[in-house]
């Protein structure tokens, strides 16, 4: 029987667009690249690298990378410890560097270290060089510390901030350092600036310093990973410890720049 050469090429034509709809069905299917729903056990949903750097210095020396993973369970919050020699935490701005891996996180907060100080109606605070009424039900911001203080825009109206995966996938934010803040300030020397340690956060401490305390409210460093939904996947909380000695945390006789010992 003879082929006729028309009949081939309709073969040939129906072939070739056979396997074009298969590659099209193939590509379509998935939540596309980088989605986290079809992602392998153990992949990175975000990293937060914490790092560094002395005053004066052009270079950052890198402390910890704290990592969330797919593995961790949806809607669960880990936390990560980074310890810091007590001097360089005093006289270094704190980098943290958050990369989100695409696919898990349409909406990434960052929730800086913030703490109310007082509620008393005539606190003496030493950063804001007067006398201020904390007990009004609009605190006002004299009336809090953290290092989050500066880093959160309009704080204390907003007590964090955000970035879009859709903006893109890395951000990087800046705690001034202590020492830098006294000097403005006129403060003691403490690393309750940067060091969220406090453990008892069930009652008031106001015995960790002239001007300053701990009253009632205790916002830890947080990165937060939420879906279009606002639903919470995944998050993140950094305690940033300072080192009185090698390998000890709390050394007598070597605690030179008290975080909050006296309230633990």
């Amino acid at each position: 029987m003879a082929v006729r050469w028309q009949d081939v090429r309709i073969l040939v034509f129906a072939l070739i667009w056979a396997i074009s709809c298969a590659r099209l069905d193939s590509g379509s299917s998935g939540s596309g690249s980088g989605g986290g729903a079809n992602a392998p056990a153990g992949t990175t949903v975000f990293s937060v690298t914490v790092s560094s750097r002395w005053e004066g210095a052009a270079d950052a020396t890198v402390q910890k990378v704290c990592t969330v993973t797919n593995s961790d369970p949806v809607g669960s919050t880990v936390s990560c410890t980074t310890t810091i020699p007590e001097a360089e935490l005093y006289y270094s701005d704190l980098i943290f560097d958050i990369n989100v891996t695409s696919g898990f996180c349409e909406l990434v907060r960052f929730r800086p270290y913030i703490y109310l100080a007082s509620t008393s109606n005539s606190f003496d605070s030493y950063w804001a060089n007067t006398t201020i009424d904390c007990s009004v039900a609009d605190i006002p911001a004299g009336c809090y510390s953290g290092a989050g203080i500066g880093m959160a825009p309009g704080f204390p109206t907003n007590f964090g901030t955000y970035f879009t995966s859709a903006s893109g996938l890395q951000k990087t934010y800046t705690a001034t350092a202590a020492n830098t803040y006294r000097q403005s300030v006129s403060g003691s020397i403490s690393n309750r600036w940067t060091s969220n340690t406090l453990i008892d956060r069930n009652t008031n401490c106001s015995s960790v310093g002239s001007g300053d305390g701990y009253a009632g409210f205790y916002q830890d460093w947080q990165v937060l990973c939420d879906d279009k939904w606002n639903e919470r996947q995944y998050g993140m909380t950094l305690y940033i410890a300072d080192e009185d000695q090698p390998g000890v945390s709390i050394s007598d006789g070597h605690n030179d720049m008290a975080a909050w010992e006296a309230c633990n």
